[in-house]
């Protein structure tokens, strides 16, 4: 059954610019590729009503039949060589509708736990950035030092690091923390606005280059494996995502952070061997 097909399907079509409830109607606008498409259900008033790119195109069906017996499904309906990502709520909303929620539920308890680790481990970093500046001004830092340093480093790391790798598998989780965090220790905002070059100073650097040490340290092979893959699905929704400006952000974003954990040897061989051709192999 093709979508909008009965009386109790209801559907949209952004090419043909129509609505389908057994009979069709002018509605909406025509969607392009990379136009994240939403739709609402209020069954309270028996509305359903979608968006393009978090605007509303107005209600598109109103006296939905609604009581006991019904239940309504999320489906679609693809013609040869299309295809799109659907998200229920596996990852955050880009365009998030007040008063309503997704499908699938945030995972509210692990997600505040992974942001007070990501927090945590976010100050941690910047903590021991400072301390290996201040033993790089010294005139002649001693071995022990440096060493002691990173032993606490990473003994303290570990603390954070370990309950965080079960959190981690969930691509919501990596998305709505870890981006956050790596995104912060790059200073994306800032990389961006320099106007010579986008390339990484020897700090953020160094921070990132820490961070995907100690992950590498103390999560095991199958997490890490994990935690890359829901990283570049977030970068490829985030370029693959219609802009509406010159500047092209989003798929700016998504090049200098991938860019960025491509500088990092470990990262790099295991997306090279294991990720990135895993479809040509």
């Amino acid at each position: 059954i093709i979508s909008g097909d009965t009386v109790s399907s209801f559907a949209y079509d952004g090419n043909r610019v129509r609505k389908w409830n057994v009979a069709t109607y002018k509605y909406g606008e025509s969607w392009l590729s990379g136009d994240i498409i939403g739709c609402i259900a209020d069954f309270d008033m028996g509305v359903l009503e979608f968006y393009r790119n978090g605007r509303s195109m107005r209600e598109a069906f109103t006296n939905v039949p609604i009581g006991p017996g019904r239940a309504y499904f999320p489906a679609v309906s693809l013609a040869y060589t299309e295809n799109l990502v659907a998200n229920f709520g596996s990852t955050p909303f880009k365009y998030p509708v007040p008063g309503f929620e997704p499908i699938q539920q945030a995972p509210h308890q692990d997600l505040a736990k992974a942001e007070k680790l990501c927090h945590w481990l976010y100050r941690l970093l910047m903590l021991f950035d400072r301390k290996y500046e201040m033993i790089g001004l010294e005139s002649s830092p001693q071995v022990e030092d440096v060493m002691s340093n990173q032993a606490l480093l990473m003994g303290l790391a570990r603390e954070f690091l370990c309950p965080m790798a079960s959190l981690l598998l969930s691509p919501y989780i990596v998305e709505a923390c870890l981006m956050v965090m790596l995104k912060e220790l790059c200073r994306i905002p800032e990389v961006l606005g320099r106007s010579k070059t986008n390339v990484l100073s020897v700090r953020e650097k160094r921070r990132l280059t820490l961070l995907l040490d100690m992950m590498w340290a103390f999560l095991e092979e199958f997490e890490m494996r994990q935690v890359l893959e829901s990283i570049l699905s977030y970068l490829l929704s985030d370029f693959r995502h219609v802009s509406f400006v010159l500047e092209y952000p989003h798929q700016r974003q998504s090049l200098l952070m991938l860019t960025f954990v491509l500088q990092h040897p470990h990262t790099r061989r295991y997306l090279l061997e294991n990720i990135l051709f895993d479809k040509i192999r």
